[in-house]
């Protein structure tokens, strides 16, 4: 923020996750995605951010609101992953570690695992479509791999495939699963723009991975 703030006119500010759900997925331009508003109105956060760090109450309690919503926002994408760490574990098995490492790093794409991933992602979007509190229609096939809960669960297969190959963990945390969930969304509208600004190696390599199987498996 420290750095964005000294420049708000060159900053555009993205719809929620809800409304990128909910919106009809376009292929090319994604300007739909893009908050008009909140992007004429982000000169005035950046005031009320600098507001708050000298003392401004009133600057502070609206700071505080917007944190607050986003935190319940964030709990009930957790709520739909209950069970959802078993899931992964017995999905774990579909996996040669191999062939992970060699399409990973190497970029090499075995049949057997490319059958695999296509399998989990369009299992996991058709998931989201069912369980997804704003009940989105689906899309047509054609359309299916520009809408956020595609590239969502793409990402979500990105962050799985890593963890498989540097050894799955017995148990994510709670912290780890909002960490990891909170990096998806980015990460997500992430592969619908230009890419990602970071210095988290992780994210990074979600990220890097991700654009891969859109450019190998879902063309």
């Amino acid at each position: 923020m420290e750095i964005i703030s000294r420049y708000p006119e060159q900053v555009k500010i993205l719809h929620s996750t809800r409304y990128a759900v909910r919106s009809k997925p376009r292929i090319g331009n994604k300007r739909h995605l893009i908050d008009e508003k909140s992007t004429r109105e982000f000169s005035a956060f950046c005031l009320q951010i600098e507001g708050s760090k000298n003392g401004d109450q009133k600057a502070i309690d609206a700071i505080d609101g917007h944190g607050a919503a986003a935190n319940m926002y964030l709990d009930e994408m957790l709520k739909e992953y209950d069970g959802f760490t078993p899931s992964l574990k017995e999905a774990k098995g579909r996996f040669n570690k191999i062939d992970l490492r060699r399409y990973i790093d190497d970029g090499m794409l075995p049949r057997p695992l490319r059958d695999s991933l296509i399998r989990m992602t369009m299992e996991m979007t058709a998931l989201f479509y069912h369980s997804h509190p704003e009940r989105p229609s689906a899309p047509s096939d054609h359309l299916i791999r520009e809408s956020f809960l595609f590239r969502f669960s793409l990402v979500a297969v990105a962050q799985f495939m890593l963890l498989c190959r540097d050894g799955l963990s017995a148990k994510m945390s709670h912290r780890t699963m909002r960490n990891d969930t909170i990096d998806a969304n980015y990460i997500t509208y992430a592969t619908l723009f230009d890419g990602i600004l970071t210095e988290e190696c992780k994210v990074r390599s979600t990220y890097r991975l991700a654009r891969m199987m859109l450019r190998d498996i879902f063309v």
